[in-house]
């Protein structure tokens, strides 16, 4: 039998409750030196990085931290910002009150065996160093639960999905404890099982199994900062990844060859149609640039009008479709 994972107040404000049993469940542990990471997986466009800078947020800001200040000293937007960003982390005393950390989603930025390398190490070193150091929420984002091998899976203390119905609704996510089976010494295993605990109400008891928590957007000013910083780190990795192409193509036909020929044919493909997004927005049944896409992708005005046409004519309108129980109430 395992421990619960919070006992809170009652709070009629559902909204307010909801914030507390996950304050109570993700943080809590992390006062009695434990680290707590949290895997949160799910589909494209599902509200997955969304997700975990509203968790941080909100956790922040009932510590009266102004996240604002700091979410490009807490997310690391690529594994090459690991390093420096970990070691700031741990060890600067202007971040010391800073005690998450979030990994944003670059598996489709880097080969699939390089970024389940980085999570493999990145975990190891968190369940090394930080709980002597400073115990920390560390929030992976990642589309499939298998990109961490399945090792390294047992070390991970929560597992969250998240879906986004259809329509502008809050992201309804789903939290998973993963739990060690030890009823078998010799062969241990690790279960999947609901988050649950109990809220208090005049004296008594009741036990809480939320099936879901619905998950708001963050303020725009938060989304604003974490876009703008996105973008531009992965924008610095696409951008060498494109020249590296160009001079593969220009090698292989023996010549100069069209710019933005080279990069239709690149986005086209199924495999980069979620690179083609991050450059892109879906609007009336049209892609549109991004502001600063022109930079990354190296095009003209003439040239970056030519290649939403080719885009938009080979592509068609098949994008942004999302797929849609109970619930504590919205973080």
């Amino acid at each position: 039998m395992s421990f619960s994972d919070f006992v809170v107040p009652y709070n009629e404000n559902t909204d307010e409750l909801a914030e507390t049993i996950l304050d109570h469940a993700l943080m809590r542990p992390l006062e009695f030196k434990k680290p707590r990471i949290l895997l949160i997986a799910g589909d494209s466009s599902e509200g997955k990085s969304e997700t975990a800078q509203k968790l941080a947020y909100m956790l922040f800001k009932r510590r009266d931290i102004e996240y604002k200040k700091y979410i490009n000293d807490v997310t690391i937007y690529t594994p090459i910002e690991y390093p420096s960003k970990m070691n700031r982390l741990l060890y600067d005393k202007e971040l010391k009150a800073l005690n998450i950390m979030i990994i944003d989603e670059a598996r489709w930025l880097i080969k699939s065996k390089n970024w389940q390398s980085f999570l493999n190490q990145t975990i190891a070193d968190i369940n090394a160093t930080f709980r002597s150091i400073k115990p920390m929420l560390v929030i992976i984002v990642t589309q499939e639960y298998d990109d961490v091998d399945k090792d390294v899976r047992k070390t991970i203390h929560y597992f969250g999905e998240c879906v986004r119905p259809l329509g502008n609704l809050p992201v309804r996510f789903k939290l998973i404890r993963l739990i060690k089976d030890r009823r078998n010494p010799m062969k241990v295993k690790y279960l999947p099982r609901k988050l649950f605990g109990f809220v208090v109400k005049d004296g008594v008891y009741i036990r809480v199994k939320p099936d879901y928590f619905e998950i708001n957007r963050v303020p725009k000013e938060i989304s604003d900062i974490y876009e703008d910083a996105n973008y531009l780190a992965k924008g610095k990795i696409i951008k060498v990844k494109l020249e590296q192409l160009l001079k593969r193509i220009e090698k292989d036909l023996g010549g100069k060859f069209s710019r933005v020929d080279s990069l239709v044919t690149h986005y086209i493909n199924p495999a980069n149609r979620k690179e083609l997004l991050f450059h892109t927005e879906f609007k009336r049944g049209k892609y549109r640039l991004k502001q600063r896409a022109t930079d990354v992708l190296n095009l003209t005005h003439t040239e970056a009008k030519e290649f939403l046409d080719q885009i938009n004519q080979r592509i068609g309108g098949d994008e942004n479709g999302s797929e849609g129980n109970n619930v504590s109430g919205s973080a």
